[in-house]
């Protein structure tokens, strides 16, 4: 599918503006991510009553990693050597990725989007929408005990 004014008669100023993107913003969010799981695991490690909540906020900063090797799947985070490089050793390999194992199920993702072709880790999330539904809470531990990697690596 292609994206562009003509597919979501968007503004094309607009869409330059989007398409637009800060080379420093990649390190900014890896920074402020990195330096907020430091000073989270400190304080765990230092009041070991709130280690509980700290890895609860560990595991949203982490979610800076999971973005930024989404983008760098998509190759937007600048140059091809660049993009692989901080893709893989910044973003995608603190959380268990590699751009190449990640960005081949996520390209079927985006090629299939909505569809009944659509990969099921990947439909199954945004098809359950109700917090209280525990099949949405069921799809959050297969997520973090590493289920949907695995089978997302193996599909």
């Amino acid at each position: 599918m292609t994206y562009g004014p003509n597919v979501y008669a968007i503004h094309p100023e607009i869409l330059e503006q989007i398409k637009e993107t800060d080379p420093l913003q990649p390190f900014l969010d890896m920074l402020t991510a990195w330096a907020a799981i430091y000073l989270l695991v400190k304080i765990g490690l230092s009041y070991p009553f709130l280690f509980p909540i700290s890895i609860l906020f560990i595991c949203g900063f982490a979610s800076t990693f999971l973005q930024l090797a989404h983008e760098g799947a998509h190759n937007c985070l600048g140059s091809k050597g660049f993009n692989s490089w901080f893709g893989n050793w910044m973003a995608a390999y603190p959380v268990g990725l590699d751009l190449d194992g990640y960005g081949i199920p996520h390209a079927r993702h985006h090629a299939y989007l909505n569809s009944a072709l659509d990969s099921k880790t990947d439909s199954e999330k945004y098809r359950i929408c109700d917090i209280r539904n525990p099949e949405l809470w069921l799809l959050f531990v297969k997520d973090l005990t590493g289920i949907t990697a695995i089978k997302t690596r193996l599909s």
